[in-house]
């Protein structure tokens, strides 16, 4: 491994200056571009550390004629003496001294470009760009990415939220690396999923209905009322699924009125427009006035949950997430899922 350095004027003041001992005289003149090896460099940090050619020759594993043989090559390429030899060891010349410092940032650097790049690989530094979907709220979603965030502070999290059409969307398109979605989702070359965790679908109605007087409800009463619901095009796969599972038919709901989203779908209950279902995780976090949620009796019905990424991705800083969500969901779910479904590796993910 080498290092290129140019000098396009004289590294001396003294043309005439000489080397004792063995180095008797080294010629200031402009040189040529270089290569330096960067082993060299470190032998020279350690034998200005030690002070002591044998001392250092120790510390560096090597023979002690070879590191003296390989300071001298060293000062030849750089037209420097970079220690005066003395029977008590070696000391630093003035010019030595001066490099001194900018060596040992050089090898910082090195190390730095090192470590970035072990992490990198290894999925603990870069960049991964989450989308959210919009009908799981914050919750669990938004834990996972603190508890990524804390155990990888190298890594650069950014989110953003839209419904599953729309992250499907943003992936196939590469504005977003990973993506929250609601299967079943319809067949795309270009995108993987894996299924994550299941949420019950739950009733919002007025605190007025005769449905609010009740703990628990069955699909059958709510075959007469008025449904607020959100487009299909949002979800296709989730729309038909919740829809089948409370009416038996898709096409047996009475729906009334359509809004983007959750809370304008409460809102719309809250004036009187009918009742809604929405998952027990987007109501966690939307408090609207008027509006009660009632669960179904058992068995109830549920939409699931899924994590969608690029077929073929290769960046390992994404595929660390995808692991990391798929092994905290299984850890953290009711409804825990073997890990043979997971992915065990980086690899396997990809």
């Amino acid at each position: 491994m080498g290092l290129c350095v140019s000098s396009k004027t004289d590294p001396c003041s003294n043309e005439n200056s000489e080397f004792s001992g063995e180095h008797r005289s080294l010629e200031r003149r402009s040189m040529e571009p270089v290569r330096l090896d960067l082993r060299h460099l470190e032998y020279f940090a350690v034998v200005a550390e030690e002070q002591n050619f044998r001392r250092a020759a120790m510390r560096l594993h090597i023979a002690q004629p070879g590191l003296s043989q390989r300071i001298k090559r060293l000062e030849r390429v750089l037209g420097l003496r970079l220690f005066d030899r003395t029977p008590a060891g070696a000391r630093l010349t003035d010019d030595g001294a001066a490099l001194l410092p900018l060596v040992r940032e050089a090898l910082d650097g090195v190390d730095r470009v090192t470590a970035f790049a072990r992490n990198l690989a290894s999925g603990r530094s870069g960049r991964v760009r989450v989308g959210y979907t919009r009908s799981a709220g914050p919750g669990m979603a938004a834990n996972l990415i603190t508890g990524f965030r804390a155990q990888n502070p190298a890594v650069s999290v950014t989110t953003s939220t839209s419904f599953t059409a729309g992250n499907l969307r943003a992936l196939a398109q590469g504005e977003i690396d990973v993506g929250f979605v609601r299967p079943p989702l319809p067949a795309r070359a270009e995108v993987v999923s894996e299924p994550l965790t299941e949420e019950p679908v739950v009733v919002a109605v007025h605190r007025d209905h005769p449905l609010a007087r009740r703990r628990r409800l069955r699909r059958s009463d709510l075959a007469a009322e008025p449904l607020v619901f959100f487009p299909q095009q949002n979800a296709p796969g989730m729309w038909a699924s919740m829809l089948d599972q409370v009416y038996g038919d898709a096409d047996a709901a009475r729906i009334v009125r359509t809004e983007p989203s959750e809370d304008f779908m409460l809102a719309a209950v809250a004036e009187g427009a009918g009742i809604a279902l929405v998952t027990a995780a987007a109501v966690k976090v939307l408090r609207i006035p008027a509006v009660v949620i009632r669960r179904f009796v058992a068995p109830e019905p549920a939409v699931g949950l899924s994590l969608a990424w690029r077929r073929g991705e290769a960046n390992s800083t994404v595929l660390a997430f995808v692991e990391f969500a798929m092994i905290a969901y299984a850890e953290t779910t009711a409804r825990v899922r073997p890990v043979d479904g997971h992915a065990r590796s980086l690899r396997s993910l990809r």
